[in-house]
């Protein structure tokens, strides 16, 4: 699969923004945040051992709202760097850089004023799930809604409907505009509901 000559200048864009000083060992972008290198298995020890001390759909909701926050602080300085762009552009600039960072290829569509669908190639914590059958992506979830949440200025729920972990070809998630606010804060449920 060729890559367009654009996609490979855009890449090429975001990885300069990357300084990387082996001597100190420190990673940082050009704004100024410190970025840490771990492998998708060091964060997939983390949700098993949440599963383990609170339980399996305790263990999803929690991961799922640690990742909204997380999504919230990482969407934050693209919304401020970019701010005379569109949401839509906010959003594949921050898709551009989760490339980079290694959290799979996103494609987003755009549906309705009230849902929107990202598509992610290579998740890095689904394709360690593949035995499980279910959906794995709770963190990767509410890392979108809280990139959502910044960019749109409103409160997002993301829900995961399509995992590689359940046999799919790709990830997919829904995020939903206008979430009334029992859905954001029983996400457990909601997937739960959705298996």
């Amino acid at each position: 699969m060729e890559i367009p000559l654009t996609k490979i200048l855009n890449l090429y864009k975001i990885s300069k923004e990357l300084k990387i000083d082996p001597e100190k060992g420190i990673i940082k972008s050009k704004r100024g945040i410190r970025y840490l290198l771990f492998s998708s298995d060091m964060a997939l020890a983390i949700e098993d051992e949440l599963k383990r001390i609170i339980g399996k759909d305790m263990a999803k909701g929690m991961t799922y709202r640690i990742g909204y926050e997380a999504g919230k602080r990482f969407a934050t300085p693209f919304k401020e760097e970019f701010k005379d762009k569109t949401t839509v552009e906010i959003a594949n600039k921050c898709g551009e850089f989760a490339q980079i960072a290694g959290w799979g290829r996103h494609e987003i569509g755009i549906v309705s004023d009230e849902k929107i669908v990202i598509t992610v190639y290579n998740s890095p914590i689904s394709g360690l799930k593949k035995t499980l059958k279910e959906f794995s992506c709770h963190f990767h979830a509410g890392l979108l809604g809280g990139s959502a949440d910044v960019i749109t200025e409103k409160r997002i729920r993301c829900e995961e409907v399509k995992c590689v972990a359940r046999g799919d070809k790709f990830c997919q998630f829904i995020l939903n505009l206008k979430p009334n606010k029992e859905s954001i804060l029983n996400y457990s449920e909601v997937n739960a509901n959705s298996v």
